[in-house]
């Protein structure tokens, strides 16, 4: 059991807030610790998310980490400056404090003095939390406001879009201003289609002629589609307006498509016959896990039909790759692969790695001591930087001890001790990743009688399973499954870690 007085310290400060008095994280950390001592608190450890927002948990790798070292019981209380530190958002606050709570462990803000696990507690940090949730709710109304404000104007304002940039002016503003280079891929894309030529032609032209997207990738159906509906092209900007309509103005822009090309466009898209595709009542457990020989790209599910003499209908199932599918020829091939044969090797070695514990022992080991070797210059990595915090803690004394001694100025002392701090922030920063990494790479390592008791439990479950929970416990199970150029299964990937990692999500 922790120290009563054992304490975990939590900062945390978004991009924005960085440059706002207060919110610094040293000035947190400072904050904490004084109060930590003056209090006799032992502090167990400083965890800081900085450069993050309190929009959501996800993403927060410090506060994770603390939440796990909560559920390990290894201190009794997280000290917080504020509760818009710790969540923005009222839902997620309070399953942090539940969560805290259900391991004897207690919320304490500086600024807001209550006790969480009090009923006038809770109260007050659920409308501390709704507080916060509000001011940022806030921030985001305004902002979707001034946006909507702008499309209103006719000004787009939306992510960048192939065909058009934005150029700055001599004033040093910006103007939405067509690019001439791609402006003709849209044009030729308008021209295909109005053509006659297919989504899934288009694609297959693009990308066969070297065109493409605005981040350099290949066309894809989607990406295609998009480019026809978006009625930016004819000059015109299209929002959503609060109460959820579709609104489309003149916009500010300079045109790239002609009215009438465009009206022909959308009138041949919307008589278009569109194919609807019967459900299929079989799973593909290898969707995705089952990798292109050529491209490396996921493989998906596809089936063909095939008449028999006797009029009856046969369906052929495959795996092809998604690449080939959504971007067409040029891009990859199909190499379509009978998914009843893959399906069926696949299962025959995963019931080797379940039958064989002496080949399970010989993996898991093998797989830690490569895990341990990552760790030891990580460890390392530590323990350098923890002797250059005590030299910068030193240092900061030593200016300190020059100060009251009358042998340094207070100008002098200020510039040093600004120096300092920011030294001792992105060390710590940079801490805090490294001492996350050996969590990361430490939860990485497999314990065999764990691996064993679990592979008694699959052998139990497999003899009693329905086809649909097999093909659940092989997507748990397999993590990767690699063809070779001669569409034959070449090597079976199985990450025990991941598994027993879902099977207790799965379990709790």
């Amino acid at each position: 059991m922790p120290d009563q007085n054992s304490v975990a310290i939590y900062v945390r400060v978004s991009t924005e807030e960085q440059a706002e008095y207060g919110y610094s994280i040293e000035a947190q950390l400072e904050l904490l610790r004084q109060y930590c001592q003056a209090h006799h608190k032992t502090i167990f450890r400083e965890y800081v998310d900085g450069g993050v927002s309190g929009k959501s948990v996800d993403g927060r790798k410090a506060l994770q980490s603390l939440l796990r070292d909560a559920k390990q019981h290894r201190f009794r209380e997280v000290l917080i400056c504020k509760v818009n530190r710790m969540a923005r958002n009222v839902v997620d606050l309070m399953e942090i404090v539940q969560t805290l709570h259900e391991h004897d462990c207690t919320l304490h803000s500086l600024s807001e003095s209550f006790d969480s696990q009090t009923p006038i507690g809770k109260f007050i940090l659920q409308m501390l939390g709704a507080t916060a949730e509000f001011e940022r709710n806030t921030i985001i109304e305004n902002t979707r406001m001034g946006m909507q404000q702008r499309a209103k104007a006719g000004i787009y304002c939306n992510t960048p879009i192939l065909g058009y940039e934005l150029v700055s002016d001599d004033t040093g503003e910006t103007r939405f201003c067509v690019h001439e280079e791609e402006a003709n891929v849209i044009r030729h894309i308008f021209q295909l289609y109005a053509h006659g030529n297919g989504l899934k032609a288009i694609v297959n032209q693009l990308n066969s002629e070297g065109f493409t997207t605005k981040k350099g990738k290949h066309f894809s159906i989607g990406i295609v589609r998009d480019i026809l509906l978006n009625p930016v092209y004819i000059g015109k900007v299209r929002y959503t307006s609060f109460d959820g309509q579709s609104v489309v103005v003149d916009g500010q822009h300079e045109a790239i498509i002609s009215t009438e090309l465009w009206e022909q466009v959308q009138q041949q898209y919307a008589s278009a016959p569109r194919s609807v595709k019967k459900v299929v009542k079989r799973s593909y457990p290898l969707t995705g896990i089952l990798k292109c020989p050529s491209c490396g790209s996921g493989m998906i599910a596809h089936h063909i039909k095939n008449r028999n003499k006797n009029g009856s209908i046969r369906l052929y199932h495959y795996y092809i790759c998604s690449n080939y599918t959504n971007k067409g020829g040029t891009v990859c091939k199909p190499n379509s692969i009978p998914a009843e044969k893959v399906e069926e090797v696949v299962w025959c070695q995963v019931g080797h790695f379940l039958s064989n514990p002496v080949l399970v022992q010989d993996i898991v080991e093998h797989a830690n001591s490569k895990q341990r070797e990552r760790i030891i210059p990580l460890q390392l990595e530590l323990e350098r930087m923890e002797k250059d915090l005590e030299q910068l803690q030193q240092r900061r004394q030593k200016y300190l001890v020059l100060f009251e001694q009358d042998g340094m100025e207070q100008r002098d002392l200020v510039e040093r001790l600004r120096e300092l701090k920011d030294q001792i922030q992105a060390l710590m920063q940079k801490k805090q990743g490294i001492i996350e990494e050996i969590e990361t790479q430490e939860r990485e390592l497999v314990p065999l009688p764990t691996i064993l008791t679990a592979l008694n439990q699959w052998k139990k479950v497999l003899s009693v399973a329905s086809p649909e929970q097999k093909n659940s416990l092989l997507r748990v199970l397999v993590d990767q499954i690699t063809i070779n150029a001669q569409r034959e299964l070449e090597s079976v990937t199985v990450d025990f870690g991941e598994a027993l990692r879902k099977q207790r999500d799965v379990s709790a």
